[in-house]
């Protein structure tokens, strides 16, 4: 049985999103993007680039699950509103396409996968790639594709799918 996980590290400015497949023993990523807007634009058109992004992705690899990181509240209001507006938006892709979904706190996620929420990103891809060999690190070429990654790994841990 093949399954397929998308996992998602949201953000108005960079956004991190994996599509896991698993096929027998053998799991591959099938696709990464990293959606980086501009500050220059509106936010109306950042969010539209996003959601044109999330729903190509969406309907071209037609996920199993998907699972996102939940947005930290930030020091600052507004770019704590623009990254739950970001995450509403993949929410409502979610059931829209009708995939089931998990969220998952940051702390919580990492401690589940590496057995510390605050794990550093270096340990963080070490911690993964002992899971899942080290041809996965070549296509992590950033934080939020670690990240999105991670939440995916946990999500397919949970469904007891790896």
């Amino acid at each position: 049985m093949i399954t397929r996980i998308l996992g998602v590290d949201p953000g108005i400015l960079h956004l991190g999103a994996v599509i896991l497949e698993k096929n027998g023993d053998h799991w591959k990523i099938l696709k990464t993007i990293y959606i980086n807007t501009s500050s220059e634009l509106t936010l109306s058109k950042r969010l539209h680039l996003i959601f044109k992004s999330m729903e190509d992705l969406f309907r071209q690899y037609k996920p199993d699950f998907l699972a996102l990181e939940e947005p930290i509240p930030k020091a600052n209001p507004q770019n704590t509103a623009k990254l739950t507006q970001v995450f509403a938006l993949i929410l409502v892709l979610a059931e829209e396409e009708q995939i089931p979904l998990k969220t998952y706190a940051p702390t919580m996620w990492k401690r589940l996968l590496c057995g510390d929420g605050r794990i550093k990103k270096g340990d963080l891809l070490k911690c993964i790639t002992k899971l899942l060999g080290e041809e996965i690190d070549v296509k992590i070429t950033n934080e939020h594709i670690l990240d999105a990654l991670g939440v995916a790994i946990t999500c397919a841990l949970e469904e007891r799918v790896l």
